[in-house]
């Protein structure tokens, strides 16, 4: 958690956004293995956007009071770490080879990125397991808000089928 903090600040310092908001980011983490231990991937999308609903309510009164004209990507992403992205991962990582990070998984739960037409294009070119489109293996360095920023709400922008690897 701290290395994705510290990281997340620094690369938002690196692009020159004010301090006061690199200092307000706020990731929430979430690792309660009697919720998830064995969960599959809808029932922890069903969780985060039970979550989702929530922590929009709360921490953007503004966005859904009335009509919602948009949703921050913090609601419609999650990032999954379980135990075969665990085994990627060491605890001695360098640094500066961000290859040696690992992956995780970045699972989207906005109905809306799951655009069906583009979905069967995609079925044609690549081998996609049936129910569950809704996610890719992306680089572990990858984790932060210039990634979300570049992702924005274009989902199929970065999309592809694991076992691909995103690197970005």
């Amino acid at each position: 958690q701290k290395l994705i903090n510290d990281r997340s600040r620094k690369s938002m310092a690196e692009r020159e956004f004010p301090p006061e908001v690199a200092n307000s980011l706020e990731w929430t983490f979430v690792s309660d293995q009697s919720l998830f231990d064995g969960a599959s991937r809808d029932q922890l999308r069903q969780h985060f956007r039970v979550w989702a609903t929530e922590a929009e309510k709360s921490e953007q009164p503004r966005a859904v009071d009335g009509e919602k004209r948009w949703t921050a990507l913090r609601y419609m992403y999650f990032i999954q770490v379980d135990e075969e992205v665990l085994q990627t991962t060491t605890v001695d990582v360098d640094p500066y080879d961000s290859l040696d990070w690992g992956w995780v998984n970045l699972v989207c739960c906005s109905d809306e990125d799951f655009d069906l037409e583009r979905m069967e294009m995609d079925r044609e070119h690549v081998e996609v397991e049936d129910g569950d489109e809704g996610w890719m293996q992306i680089a572990a360095h990858m984790v932060g808000p210039c990634f979300y920023d570049a992702i924005g709400a274009e989902w199929y922008t970065f999309y592809t089928p694991p076992p691909g690897l995103v690197y970005y």
